[in-house]
């Protein structure tokens, strides 16, 4: 990971991430001077001023498919199979919730709203999850398959995929 200063072009600061990419790599949320970002083995807190590691957590399956979200201190991601919540400022794993049985399955980036984790699975199923618990309150099934990470507006939750041949 890179720090570039923005205005001038300069190197900040470099961090090697050590990751082993699957071919996918979620992009750093910066929250509070704090940078979140996965890797295909773990997940890093750093400084985003300096790039010194804050904390990090290695999970049970790979995380390089999901974007972090920060609400509310409470730091939320998925891997390929669970969508786990943090506490963004020490690293402590609050929760995590299986999303799928089925290994050919996995989850998008989370989005949070109204006290609700949000996830799309890449076969087709939208779920909502309890943000203080992570107890599944609802899963919809539709016949769009892929990695979108959904969108939430005055009650709507809005998902889109694109396939090219």
């Amino acid at each position: 990971m890179i720090a570039i200063d923005a205005a001038r072009g300069t190197k900040k600061w470099e961090l090697s991430l050590a990751t082993q990419n699957s071919g996918s790599q979620p992009n750093p949320t910066v929250v509070n001077g704090i940078v979140y970002v996965g890797t295909g083995t773990r997940l890093i807190a750093a400084d985003a001023n300096t790039g010194t590691i804050k904390w990090s957590y290695t999970p049970d399956s790979p995380m390089d498919l999901s974007n972090p979200a920060v609400v509310d201190n409470v730091l939320y991601t998925s891997s390929r199979s669970y969508v786990y919540a943090f506490d963004a400022g020490t690293g402590t794993r609050k929760w995590f919730t299986r999303i799928s049985t089925r290994i050919d399955d996995w989850g998008s980036s989370p989005t949070v709203s109204n006290g609700n984790v949000y996830i799309y699975s890449y076969l087709g199923y939208a779920m909502a999850f309890d943000a203080a618990t992570g107890a599944k309150k609802w899963e919809y099934r539709t016949d769009v398959k892929g990695i979108m990470a959904p969108f939430v507006n005055n009650g709507l939750l809005y998902a889109a995929n694109a396939v090219i041949d």
